[in-house]
């Protein structure tokens, strides 16, 4: 059975690992008038499921006669979007989002849209996209070889928002199975549902989220712990045992790296409402001691739009791998968030992730970030086709077969 659990206090504020989280962030306080009126798509989910399919995907902005604009993003500014909704299944990608910062010579970005599987239905796909980490290497085109290509797939149940799928470069694809998986037994779609958990569906369908931002408070949120493990697909059977997994979710503004490009507020750094996720491999007790932490920021407008990896000072001494990576977040400075929404904001790092009383954690260090932002437009005209064919990452998911869980093919 799921746990829910009240944190003591909610207070505003890919690549090393994949399982843990907790939460917390800088505060912000500014003044807006409010984002734009978002439109459910017809046939999304009800509830608690369209809110969730709507942190999970990008919108699209509409202009005053419902069309599609190309190029033009919901964080944009521009005053012709008068309205958004969820990209549809197999629509054009109108724009493309690209990490935010400067990262060497390595280009970032991650798109967020949905596809439909034959055993799960609505998956929403975050494609882990970049250019230049190897010769040849372009954004759209996936290279098993490029150790830092990939995804990460997330589903909705009637319990909860969860991540069931992951894969980082040439590793095989990495299920996250629950309760639902029996034994030593296949894995089958059930066993996907409901493992690594980023917010509970009951509490998202109560939501109502404020036009006005001001304040940077969290508006909800809680602790949720259920069984999951990560399986590889080389090996796809359920394991004998699940240890328990934890998340830390909450609903709040957050400032971005982003800039308004045009409207009242060009120039200034966009605030949104986001979901966050921290999740770590372990029952709750062990908030104050968990060795990794991942946080995972999902909003309305853009999807997927941040990843954070946590380690603790355990984690980090005498390990030559994650001190070097944490030595490149302090140096290139590319993970600090604006402390608020003006044009002349200073930057500073999240605050770190908060142990079981609600203290953020002194031994924790922010080891890996990607923020994708900023905003480029597509290559065609009218968009570019999602990347579900031949030469990309879900293309390459084809190769699992009809026994996939995840129901081939996906598109």
């Amino acid at each position: 059975m799921i746990r829910l659990r009240q944190p003591p206090a909610l207070k505003a504020e890919m690549t090393l690992s994949l399982r843990p989280i907790h939460l917390v962030m800088i505060t912000v306080v500014l003044a807006l008038t409010g984002p734009m009126p978002f439109a459910v798509a017809k046939g999304a989910p009800a509830d608690g499921k369209a809110l969730g399919a709507d942190f999970l995907i990008a919108n699209v902005c509409l202009d005053s006669k419902g069309r599609t604009l190309v190029g033009v993003s919901p964080i944009d500014g521009d005053p012709r979007c008068v309205s958004q909704r969820d990209l549809k299944v197999g629509e054009p990608l109108p724009y493309h989002t690209r990490q935010a910062g400067d990262d060497g010579d390595i280009a970032k970005g991650s798109d967020s849209f949905p596809i439909n599987s034959s055993t799960l239905g609505f998956l929403a796909v975050h494609i882990y996209d970049y250019a230049g980490y190897l010769p040849g290497a372009t954004f759209g085109a996936y290279d098993p070889a490029n150790p830092i290509g990939g995804g990460t797939i997330a589903s909705i149940s009637n319990r909860s928002l969860s991540f069931i799928a992951t894969q980082l470069g040439p590793q095989p694809l990495q299920y996250f199975v629950g309760d639902g998986c029996s034994p030593n037994r296949p894995i089958n779609a059930s066993a996907l549902q409901d493992a690594w958990e980023l917010a509970p569906i009951d509490q998202l369908a109560s939501l109502r989220l404020p036009q006005d931002l001001t304040g940077g408070r969290a508006i909800a949120g809680g602790v949720i712990s259920a069984p999951s493990r990560m399986v590889s697909s080389a090996q796809p059977f359920c394991p004998a045992q699940l240890p328990e997994g934890t998340t830390r979710w909450s609903v709040q503004p957050v400032t971005y790296r982003a800039r308004y490009k045009a409207g009242p507020r060009q120039g200034q750094h966009v605030v949104l409402w986001t979901l966050i996720a921290e999740h770590f491999g372990r029952d709750p007790s062990h908030m104050g001691d968990a060795l990794s932490i991942e946080r995972a920021y999902f909003t309305r407008e853009l999807g997927w739009t941040r990843w954070e990896a946590w380690k603790s000072a355990a984690a980090v001494r005498n390990n030559p791998r994650v001190e070097a990576a944490t030595e490149k977040v302090m140096a290139r400075d590319n993970c600090a968030l604006p402390v608020s929404a003006a044009a002349s904001a200073a930057f500073a790092t999240p605050t770190a992730p908060r142990d079981g009383s609600g203290a953020p954690r002194t031994d924790m260090t922010l080891s890996g970030c990607v923020e994708s932002t900023d905003i480029v437009p597509p290559r065609g005209p009218y968009g570019d086709a999602p990347p579900v064919g031949p030469g990309t990452w879900l293309g390459s998911l084809q190769a699992l077969g009809a026994s996939s869980p995840l129901g081939v093919p996906l598109r």
